[in-house]
Order: structure tokens, then C-alpha cells, then sequence
């Protein structure tokens, strides 16, 4: 099979990681990247000996391109990835894959129609931790599930609040547009979908307000299953923390790498006696200098889905359903999301 030539619109940080990915996969070549600044984009380039181009429509009219990744801000993620469908060319769209369920929803039919692949990559469900105890609950491997918890969230940096993250017209939101909405994919893949929801968000530190740099959600399904999700940008620590519980036993996802910290998975039993619960652990530790096991892995799947014509993995469709928990969430606090 021949390599699927791929455009990249978008040379930011995840735009380069993801240059990387599919520059190193053996099924895939980058043949142009985008960037607005000439100098910028030219630079980039020449590591890949690819072509520099300064607009999206550079890429989207190319015919030779098979595929696009759409690495920008929020605010143009849906757009590009439908002129990119509309063009005949399958997307691999960064998180949230955009700022309204609706929009992306359009992507997602027009995809459906021109049996291409469109996917909005959570890639925190490729974490081999995670996946592997998504993995386990789905044999029962600690019974039927009750309820899971989780928290993700940094503490910014000096001058965060200028960037365009905390511009709500870029972003379309706060912390629970960033990492809420990998949080709430998570929810949605062990437990949802969720009949129920409670959002709270506050402006605890930065000055955005009214943008939340917290975000706090309490999900219910209609088995009665609960999830408890903690997004935040105060956290002075970097930390992921998944815990799912179920009838017997339970798994613990802490770190996922870098400065989150060794990724590895903890499976306990149930102990009714008050003691030490028997537990099991799993390590990931991290290959220096390449690309982390959850963006290869994304990589991966997307190419299989080009190639055999089916998606595998996270989608578009759910980039929907996170995006109408997000929309419900400010809703409730009488937020309207940009």
C-alpha cells in the first residue's frame, strides 16, 4: 500500500507532535504544513523536507493529499475539517474538534456521505493505563461498575491568561472546554451516556472571568451510575487521576507521563475486612525523546480506519456528545458558550 500523503494545518505544540507521528510511521508522509507566518512555517519545514504554505486552503486544494490533522485553535477546528470532508480528504482533528455540538454534527453527516474518516482524537483513552482498564471493566474484571472519579489539571504559567486558551472567543470556553472535555469523553466511555447533570464552574485564581479555570461535574446515567469529574487550571501540581469502581474491586490510573508522572494502573479487590485490599500494578514508563504511546497508538488507528473503511477509535460522533455536556454545563450556569 502505497504511504497516504498528509497536510498538517496547524504547526503549534500539538501540531508538531503529531508532525512527528505521522512523519515516523511508515504508512504516512507529511508533505505540507501550514502555518499564517511565512517564516515560521518554512522553518518547521525543512525539518521534514515537506512543503511551507501559509494558508489552509494551500493544503485543501492540493489533489495529491489524502489527509489533513487540523492542529489549530478550537474556534477553527470544525471549520477547517469540513472544508477539509468537502474536499475528499479524511480529518484527524485535534480536541474538542470544536466549540458547538451542531457544527461538528455537520462534519460528521457530510463525513457519513463521502464515506470518509473523521476523527477527533481524545487521546487520552490511547493511554495504555487507560485503555488497558477500560479494557478489564469491559470483561468484568471488578464486577459490574458503580461509579468512577477523575481529575486532570495544571497551574497554567506566568501570562496563561493572555493566551489564547483563556480568549473565550478562540477557545469557546474555559477549563471545561480544555481538559473537561477529555475528562467527559472518558466519562462517556466507560459509563455514559448521562441522563443527569450537575456543572459548576468557578474563577478561583486566574483573572478570565467569567472563563472558569475550575470546572467541576457530577454525571448520571440512567442505571444509576456516577461519574465525578474535576478539570482545573489551579492545580499547582500536574496530575491525572482515574478511579473506576466496580462490585468487586477497582482500578486507579495515576500519571500519564512527562511531568504528570510515571503512567500505571492499579487493580485492587474488594476487602470487606478493613484492611490492605490485594492490588496489582502496571507501569508505562515513557520512551525517551519519541512521541508517547497514546498519540502513536491514535496514529495507528486512524490510518486502519483509511484503510479498511470503518473507524476505529474515538470520532467525531463523540466529539458531539462531549460537546453537548459542555454546552449543557454552561447553560446551567447561565454561561452562553461562545
Amino acid at each position: 500500500m502505497k504511504k497516504l500523503r498528509i497536510g498538517i494545518i496547524g504547526i503549534g505544540g500539538m501540531g508538531r507532535r503529531w508532525t512527528q507521528v505521522a512523519s515516523e510511521h511508515p504508512e504516512s508522509e507529511v508533505v505540507s504544513v501550514c502555518h499564517p507566518k511565512r517564516e515560521k512555517a518554512e522553518d518547521f519545514a525543512k525539518q521534514y523536507a515537506c512543503e511551507a504554505v501559509t494558508t489552509w486552503n494551500d493544503i485543501l486544494e492540493r489533489r495529491d493529499i489524502d489527509a489533513v490533522i487540523v492542529a489549530t485553535p478550537h474556534v477553527y477546528l470544525t471549520q477547517v475539517a469540513k472544508l477539509a470532508l468537502a474536499a475528499g480528504k479524511h480529518v484527524f482533528s485535534e480536541k474538542p474538534g470544536g466549540t458547538s455540538s451542531r457544527e461538528i454534527q455537520k462534519g460528521v453527516d457530510l463525513a457519513q456521505q463521502k464515506n470518509l474518516r473523521y476523527r477527533v482524537n481524545f487521546n487520552l483513552r490511547l493511554h495504555p493505563a487507560i485503555a488497558l482498564a477500560k479494557k478489564k471493566c469491559s470483561e468484568g474484571a471488578i464486577g459490574p461498575l458503580m461509579f468512577l472519579k477523575a481529575i486532570y489539571g495544571h497551574g497554567g504559567r506566568e501570562g496563561y491568561e493572555k493566551e489564547w486558551y483563556c480568549d473565550a472567543n478562540i477557545s469557546g470556553g474555559g477549563e471545561l472546554h480544555d481538559q473537561g472535555s477529555h475528562l467527559l469523553d472518558i466519562a462517556n466511555w466507560f459509563l455514559g451516556p448521562f441522563n443527569n447533570q450537575a456543572t459548576f464552574l468557578e474563577t478561583a485564581f486566574m483573572p478570565i472571568a467569567p472563563m472558569e479555570d475550575n470546572a467541576f461535574v457530577l454525571l448520571k446515567n440512567s442505571s444509576g451510575q456516577i461519574a465525578q469529574l474535576h478539570a482545573s487550571w489551579t492545580l499547582w501540581k500536574k496530575t491525572f487521576r482515574l478511579e473506576v469502581y466496580g462490585k468487586t474491586g477497582y482500578f486507579i490510573v495515576e500519571g500519564l507521563g512527562g511531568q504528570y508522572g510515571l503512567e500505571k494502573l492499579i487493580q485492587g479487590e474488594q476487602n470487606r475486612d478493613r484492611g490492605m485490599p490485594k492490588e496489582e500494578v502496571w507501569e508505562f514508563p515513557e520512551e525517551t525523546g519519541k512521541p508517547d504511546t497514546a498519540l502513536k497508538n491514535s496514529w495507528k488507528e486512524f490510518l486502519q480506519g483509511i484503510r479498511e473503511g470503518r473507524d476505529f477509535g474515538p470520532t467525531a460522533r463523540d466529539a458531539v456528545a462531549v460537546l453537548q455536556l459542555i454546552e449543557a454545563g454552561y447553560s446551567q450556569q447561565g454561561r452562553a458558550k461562545k
